[in-house]
């Protein structure tokens, strides 16, 4: 687990000085060694986000929110509000607003979600 947790790190540093294909291999060979890791599935979904591969960055943010009932729930909304700006990203607005509420249910004070969902309700 030690190991997997240095790659999600490792990978994370690599997205945000944006080198995502480094990223990217980083995450998944930390799935690899802890496929359980809601973190590393939460970040493989942020870099596939940002390379727009929509379907991939759907799919890893689901299997973290599906895993995200074993971390805090801080991580847990923020997972949430990655899901609903995929969602939001890709047109599916009734799936962005469910996802950014159980964000903010998650964590009340998750300003990403709030601003997503009174994007949402404003755009109705």
């Amino acid at each position: 687990m030690a190991a997997a947790l240095r790659l999600i790190e490792d990978g994370r540093q690599q997205m945000e000085q944006g080198a995502y294909d480094a990223a990217l291999d980083r995450l998944e060979r930390a799935v690899a060694i802890d496929p359980t890791s809601a973190y590393g599935y939460y970040f493989l979904a942020r870099v596939y986000l940002l390379k727009n591969n929509y379907d991939q960055a759907i799919a890893f943010a689901s299997r973290a929110a599906s895993l995200g009932a074993r971390t805090d729930r801080v991580c847990l909304g923020r997972i949430y509000s990655l899901e609903g700006t995929v969602f939001e990203e890709v047109g599916r607005y009734p799936d962005a607003r469910k996802a950014y509420q159980r964000a903010i249910e998650a964590d009340p004070d998750n300003l990403s979600a709030q601003v997503g969902l009174t994007r949402l309700n404003a755009g109705e």
